[in-house]
Order: C-alpha cells, then structure tokens, then sequence
C-alpha cells in the first residue's frame, strides 16, 4: 500500500506540472486528488493536500510580495515625474500603458491632455446663466450632486461649478445642450477627480473636443461608419443585426458620446480612460465598440428570434460586465484590432469625426454603405513592393479585360465581373479559384476591390463586393476612386509602377489626352484632378523603406534605451535626495527595490508581476536565424503547429507559427520580405513553461510564461512572457500540454 501511495505521489507531481499550466496549483490539485481512485487513509490525504496548498499558497505570496514591490516603484517614479512638472512623455514612458492610482490620476490626466498650464477659461466671461435651454441644464447639474453623498453646501457648489462648465461650454462651441448628449455622463465621471472648477472646464473640453466624435446625434454619420468597421470585421454578425433592423446607434449611441463612461463600473471607467489618455488615440472608442461586439457574438447571434428592443438592451449592457482584470487583454485585444484595419480609416475621417471644428462632418456621398472605403494612396506602398506587416492587402481588379491588360497594379488579381451577369456558375468558379489562389499566397489578406473609378463600371464592382458579403467573407474594403485616382496619383511613374501600362490603348490616358469630354466625363474627372499626383520624392522614398524590413525593430531598440536613460536619470534624482535624508538608511531604502523582477521601464509583455526582460525586444530581428518555414514545420519531430499572431506590448503583432516539438516550442515569425521564409525568433524548451492562460473574456488571447534561462541574482526578470493570439487557442493549450506530459513521462 505505500508503495501504491508513493507511486500515485510520484505521478502526481509528474502530473501538476503539466496541468498547473491553465487551472493553477491549488484548484487542480484537489481535482486530482477527487478523481484518482486508490485507497488513501486519512493522514496520507490530509499531508498530500497540505504539500499542495503549501506550494500554492507559496507561490501566490511570492507573486503578491513581487507586484506590490515592482507597482509600488513605478507608481514611485511617476509621483515623482508628476511633481516634477513633467511632460505627455514621461507620464507615457513610466507608467506604460498602466492604469493609475486615485492619487496620481488628477495631475496625470491634465498633463495627458495637455491642459495643466492653460490659463483659467472663465476670466473675462461673465457667468451669465441665459441659454434658452439653462433651466435642463440646471436639473442635469443636480442629478450629477444628488449622486454624492455631500453636504447641502457642497452640493450647491458643485451644481453652480457644473452648470457653469457647461454653459460657457456651450457658448465658446456655439453648440447647444441635450440630456442625452453625453456631458452629463462625462462630467459625473470627472467630479470624482475633485477638480477646480478652471481644471474641470479644461479636462472635459478636451476630452469632448479631441475623444468624443462628432455627430453622435440620431442618423449620425459616426455610426454607419461603425457599421462599416463592423462589417469589415465580422461580416457574420454585422448582416444579422442588419437582418433584425438593429443600426449601430440602437446599442452604442452612449458608448461613443461618453466614452463608456456611463456604461462601465465607475473603477473600470476610470482605469480604461487612464489607458485611453496615454495611447491618445480618438479612434480607439470604435474598437472598444467592435471588440465587444466581436466578443459576444456567439450570445448575440443566439438571441434569433428575440424582439429588436431585447437585443438592442442586451448589446448596450456588455461593457457593464468588463471587470478591471480584463482591461489589459481588452486593450491588447484592441490594439490588434486596430493595426489589421486599413490606415485610411482613421486618415480619411480623423477631420470630420475630432477636433474642435464642429462645421466640418462627414459628407453623405463621401461614406459608401456598401463595404469600408480605403483611399487610393493606401494602394501606394502595394505598388512600389512594400507590404505591411500588419495587413497583407490582395487587390482585385474588376475592370474589364481589355483594361486590365493596358495597365494594372503588380501582382493584382483579375476578376471577369462581366460572368456575374451572363454566367452566374462560371462566375462562381472563377471567384472559388481565385480565392484558392490568394489564400494560398496570403491566407489573411484582406481584399481590396478596385474598379475603373467610372459609374459604369462601379455598379458591377459593386454586385461583386456584395456577393462575397452574403458569404460571409471577412476584411473586404473598396478602393475610392479605383483605378482613375490611382493613375492620377503616380501620373509621372505609370510606366516604373504599373505593370504593362500602354499609354495608347490606357482608358484613363486617353480620356486625358481628348480634347473634347463631354459632361459625364467632366464629372468623373473632376474626382482625380482633386487628387494632387505624388511627388517623385515621396515614390522614392517608399521604395526605400519597402527595403527596410527591419526599421520597426530598429525604432523599438531606441525607444529602450531612451527608457534605460529616463530610468537612469530618475535613479540619479533619487540618490539626491537620499543625502538630504541621512537618517534614512540607503539600504532600506534603495536595496533590491524589485525583488528580482524585470525594471518597470523595459519594454516588456505581461504584467506587472511578471515582466520579461527587454532583451527580446532590443534585439533585432535582422540577427536572428532565418528557415525556410515549410521545411521547418515538416520536420520529423514537430508534433503539431499552429498559426498565430504575436502581440508585442504596444500593440504591434507579427504573423508567427507556434511550432510544438518533442523538446520545445518554437517561435517562427514570418519574414515579410522574404516569402516562404520565417525568423526562429524563439526556442523555449518544454520544461521551462511555467503557465499558459487565456483572457476570460478573450480566449484566443494566450499567454505564455517562460522560466529565464538565467535565475540568478544578475538577471532582471526570472519570468519571460509572450502573448498570442491564436484562433485555435485550446487546441494549441492542448497540443503544449501533452507535449509537456510526454516528456515528462519519458524522463
């Protein structure tokens, strides 16, 4: 019987290994021990189970210890800064896309808005309460105090602050207020900051002038383009909340105008806009929107058959359930989402959605409703040879034949769109090959539809786009302007970037060169004569950079050493002012301030408990091994492999294969400028895994936390943690964990 015992107890600390990975040590240990049948006495229960809770327990009050040590040196820094008068900069470099503490939140805000040295709004302005509509914004002023338990007094005053804010607000905007606007939401939120009424002016002018878009009114532009996003990205759901007449402004119209400030937890609110404000990114509010959306998507699509009211209600209540751990999966998930959305959209609306200039707006003919526009300048860097690492955009070119052959992007796809109508089967087969064709080259591109620019023949374009939509296909956009623009753009190099352009046969040239137009012809011409053509300088300069391939790794190199130095100085500041407090110890003060973990201001993935070290991010890739990837994922001893994208803390991802071998897991990032090549960026063996998690709310999202290969007292961090997103998260979890257990079972 002990020999049974000890044998089980051997097994099982062979076991916890391998499952501690994804349910932690204590709650799988106890499922172990419940599951196993063998005849255990008591005393042997009881001592396995206290062995387990030991180790757990252990464990948690090391990670506890080491995140109050390392936030509470950062946190340390930034007080520092903060009081020091500093810069958006610093208070963007020290706490790193952080949120911050109640203490720091006041002072760091207007720094991030830029507003702490702006001279006081009301001087000069009488405080003359006479809007036509004073009388609801005074009942909204009150509603706002009753919230706050204050004294009558206090309450007085904050309603006479509020109203006051809100009033010249109103009159320096030449806008008028509504309940359901917004303000009201946005100024509850920053009472809890205890501003001065000059400091609360400035916060929420800004924040409503730079983050909150315009035209958030009913029928508001801003949500038809949110519709368009939607669509881009997930197709599936954007046509059933189309099918059960549900528009974007039914469920999100607070979300845009306040921020999610009326939607969230009043901590969760706060944490967010604290991220929101260091990234400074208006932008941002519609993939706060669509991550939600995207999130959810299963509960919504199975709410069919409910009332349009019940969907609607249940759609405005998710940002209610974010909880503070989600806020950085949510904002990692965020910014992937934002670096695989076309430039252009936030280029082409940043003017009529932000800023100050409430005269400008979107032009109805200027937003299609059919798919995401993208302009034609975003096609440039295709032409010259440059890809983006981020989006591997495919054109296809639905012009006729006879037009494509006389000048056509390089490496665009010819679609015959004339089949559509003539021969709908021979279309179909013409699509399906042209779809193998580009998935087996880039198996996420996202489909760019490029037309001749003319009305003739956009409504065919158009037919198309709209077949592939009904299929569900995803990132689907349509270049503006289309092949007219494009020509007008590169006018002087026609022939160095198109291919097998023939001046003489070319439509657009020869519309050119004709004398005589007649009006429709004048009209479709005016659109690319609006375009200026680009510079010879600005051509030669993109086919400079589609040879640098390496130039982001370059720039993230510097801005670790710009953080090494900040981090430096603010040491040296430190040391100051210990020798004006000699009865300090500088032991007790300074010695081994992060208990072994990683320095704050590396460049770094995970948390704050667990930080890698910025050796990874301050090596270029240019000096890593380079396989070639399809003989890498081949080899005898890869188990299984999936495709991923890594997602570096600032958002950047890389497409990458997540390659599991019999001894370790490999990292391949794929060689944008090399095809069919990819760079060994890691090779972590299998016993140095310590965790793998996934988001609660973003399960794709996987977290990889490696053991260093150096734990001794010179190395920073004992932890290395990488992030993914993988589509196939649990398979991938699943294929890691056997892996480990059979390595495990072989040793």
């Amino acid at each position: 019987m002990d020999k049974y015992v000890s044998g089980c107890i051997l097994l099982l600390k062979c076991f916890i290994k391998f499952f501690s990975l994804l349910f932690g040590y204590y709650y799988f240990n106890l499922f172990i021990l419940f599951e196993i049948n063998f005849d255990m006495n008591k005393y042997e229960l009881t001592t396995v189970l206290t062995y387990f809770q030991n180790l757990y327990s252990v464990e948690m009050s090391e990670k506890s210890e080491e995140c109050s040590d390392s936030d509470s040196e950062w946190v340390k820094d930034l007080e520092l800064a903060v009081a020091a008068d500093c810069d958006f900069n610093t208070v963007r470099l020290l706490a790193e896309n952080r949120p911050l503490s109640d203490k720091l939140r006041s002072s760091a805000w207007q720094i991030l808005l830029g507003v702490s040295h702006k001279p006081d709004p009301f001087i000069g302005h009488e405080e003359l309460f006479n809007l036509l509509e004073q009388h609801e914004i005074r009942s909204a002023c009150i509603k706002i105090s009753e919230m706050f338990g204050n004294s009558e007094s206090d309450r007085l005053a904050l309603v006479s602050n509020l109203e006051s804010v809100i009033t010249l607000y109103c009159k320096n905007q030449n806008v008028c207020f509504t309940n359901d606007n917004g303000w009201t939401d946005i100024l509850q939120l920053l009472t809890t900051l205890r501003l001065s009424k000059s400091e609360l002016y400035r916060v929420f002018f800004t924040i409503t002038t730079k983050y909150i878009p315009k035209d958030c009114s009913s029928n508001g532009k801003v949500f038809d383009l949110f519709r368009l996003l939607l669509l881009y990205h997930e197709p599936e759901l954007s046509a059933f909340l189309d099918s059960v007449k549900i528009s974007p402004e039914d469920y999100s119209k607070k979300w845009f105008n306040s921020l999610f400030t009326s939607s969230c937890k009043l901590n969760v609110a706060l944490k967010i806009l604290d991220i929101y404000l260091q990234q400074a990114d208006p932008f941002q509010v519609f993939f706060m929107a669509l991550i939600l959306l995207v999130n959810y998507k299963n509960q919504i699509l199975s709410m069919k058959g409910k009332s349009k009211s019940y969907i609607a209600e249940a759609i405005a209540a998710l940002p209610y359930q974010l909880q503070v751990e989600d806020i950085e999966d949510f904002y990692q998930i965020m910014q992937y989402y934002c670096n695989r959305t076309p430039q252009s959209f936030r280029r082409d609306f940043h003017g009529p959605l932000f800023g100050s200039n409430f005269t400008e707006v979107i032009q109805p003919a200027f937003l299609p409703t059919l798919c995401l526009p993208i302009s034609a300048q975003e096609l440039l860097p295709l032409v010259v040879g440059y890809r983006n690492q981020g989006i591997q955009l495919a054109v296809i070119d639905t012009r006729p034949s006879n037009q494509f052959s006389n000048g056509h992007i390089s490496g665009a796809y010819h679609l015959d769109t004339s089949q559509l109508l003539t021969d709908p089967p021979q279309f179909e087969d013409l699509a399906a090959d042209m779809e193998r064709k580009i998935e087996s080259v880039f198996p996420d591109a996202h489909w760019c539809f490029f037309s001749s620019g003319l009305e003739e023949d956009d409504s065919i374009c158009y037919m198309c786009i709209s077949y592939f939509l009904k299929r569900g296909k995803r990132y689907i956009c349509m270049a503006s302007g289309g092949y007219q623009v494009l020509h007008h753009l590169l006018k002087d190099h026609l022939v160095s970037y198109l291919e097998s352009h023939d001046s003489k046969q070319c439509l657009i040239c020869k519309k050119n060169n004709s004398a005589a137009t007649t009006t429709t012809d004048a009209t479709s011409t005016t659109a690319a004569t609006a375009t200026a053509s680009i510079p010879s300088a600005y051509i030669e300069e993109m086919s400079i950079v589609s040879k640098l391939d390496n130039f982001e790794n370059a720039a993230s190199s510097y801005s670790a050493s710009v953080l090494k130095r900040l981090k430096n100085a603010l040491k040296k500041s430190e040391k100051e002012n210990e020798k004006q407090n000699a009865h300090v110890k500088a032991s007790d003060r300074y010695g081994q301030p992060y208990r072994g973990k990683a320095s704050v201001f590396s460049i770094a993935e995970g948390d704050s408990s667990e930080d890698e070290s910025d050796d990874e991010f301050g090596e270029r890739v240019s000096e890593k091994e380079i396989v070639v990837l399809e003989e890498a994922l081949k080899n005898c001893d890869v188990l299984n492999y999936f495709e991923c994208q890594q997602v570096e803390k600032d958002g950047k991802h890389f497409q990458t294969y997540l390659v599991v071998k019999e001894d370790a897991l490999l990292v391949l990032r794929v060689a944008a400028c090399k095809e069919g090549e990819a760079y060994i960026m890691a090779k972590h063996p299998l016993d140095a895994i310590h965790k793998i998690t996934s988001g609660r709310m973003f399960p794709e999202l996987l977290t990889f936390t490696f053991f260093s290969s150096e734990n001794d007292a010179s190395q920073n961090s004992p932890y290395i943690v990488e992030r993914y997103i993988v589509p196939k998260s649990g398979d991938c979890a699943k294929s890691v964990k056997q892996a480990i257990l059979n390595s495990c079972t072989d040793s």
